[in-house]
């Protein structure tokens, strides 16, 4: 892990701890637009736990999904590009 990921890593982590469920309980995605994408999942934004950071470039992006999904196993999908790392725990509502 380089240390442009690492502040993006710690806030997505910390966050997916402190809301509980087990790591592949959540989905991590990116993007351009945020809160499109999590709308487009069916996140609620209320009721629904989750979060977006913005990161320092496409591939520090790129590099903190494929991260998260290696060494925490967290679910994603290959596909988006954008600065924008997203992740929301996955419930009834919500379409990874």
């Amino acid at each position: 892990m380089a240390f442009a990921e690492k502040p993006t890593i710690t806030k997505i982590k910390s966050h997916i701890e402190k809301r509980g469920g087990v790591f592949k309980s959540w989905f991590v995605g990116i993007g351009e637009h945020a809160r499109m994408e999590l709308k487009r999942h069916g996140v609620k934004r209320k009721g629904d736990c989750w979060i977006f950071v913005r990161a320092n470039s496409t591939s520090v992006a790129e590099s903190v999904r494929s991260h998260l999904e290696e060494a925490l196993g967290v679910l994603t999908q290959d596909g988006k590009r954008g600065d924008y790392v997203y992740a929301y725990r996955l419930s009834l509502n919500t379409k990874p």
